[in-house]
């Protein structure tokens, strides 16, 4: 594995050959926690390789796992260096029920440039009602939204803010403490987009949190 690992130029071939390596989950972790961007562009060869995120497992008595997924923190980390390519992989990922996988996902939004990430908002805000993904993932996604908020790009902010809101109104856990993540410096960094959308923005959060007085002191 590290002398894969210290090949300088790993091409198509060599990254056919290390799919055929990798057979255990600890190989992968060993492997996508030391790969740097050199494994990016051939990797993304290999069809569905990093973007096909790992579901949930049943581990019985109705118990699921959500297990972790190297190839995304990968992405996560090599990001910045081809963001159209990684962006491009994200937007092909096909739905997960794993609420770990869309943390990450989210995780490799914010390593890309804002102008990107914003192309994966109709994407993640999807994903965001899938059950769990708000326990995993509203600290990730309230970040986000305040890093689109100060980049200019309150639109994508307040798409991705709402799904946040919702899913965790939805969620029968601890709801109130996810909410509060979203409505305080996220919700204040695209308040300020005024006009149509800041209307639109107030109007839709006075309607969704109806009945939770304490949190009404962010719609001042």
């Amino acid at each position: 594995m590290d002398r894969v690992l210290d090949l300088e130029r790993p091409n198509d071939a060599d990254a056919r050959h290390l799919t055929a390596l990798l057979s255990t989950a600890s190989h992968y972790a060993y492997f996508f926690e030391r790969a740097d961007e050199r494994w990016l562009q051939p990797l993304a060869g290999v069809r569905g390789y990093l973007n096909t995120p790992p579901g949930l497992i049943e581990v019985g008595g109705g118990y699921v796992q959500a297990p972790f997924w190297p190839q995304g923190q990968f992405l996560a980390r090599v990001a910045g260096s081809e963001p159209n390519l990684v962006a491009g992989l994200v937007r092909r990922m096909p739905a997960t029920n794993n609420p770990r996988a869309i943390a990450i996902i989210i995780e490799i939004a914010r390593a890309l440039p804002p102008d990107h990430a914003a192309l994966l908002i109709p994407d993640i805000s999807r994903r965001m009602s899938v059950p769990l993904a708000v326990e995993y993932a509203a600290v990730e996604a309230a970040a986000l939204v305040r890093e689109l908020g100060l980049a200019g790009l309150a639109e994508a902010g307040v798409e991705l803010l709402l799904s946040v809101v919702n899913a965790a109104i939805t969620s029968p856990r601890d709801d109130e403490w996810h909410l509060e993540q979203v409505l305080g410096e996220p919700l204040e960094a695209v308040a300020g987009a005024g006009g149509t959308l800041g209307r639109r923005l107030r109007a839709c959060l006075r309607r969704l949190l109806v009945g939770r007085g304490p949190l009404r002191r962010h719609l001042k």
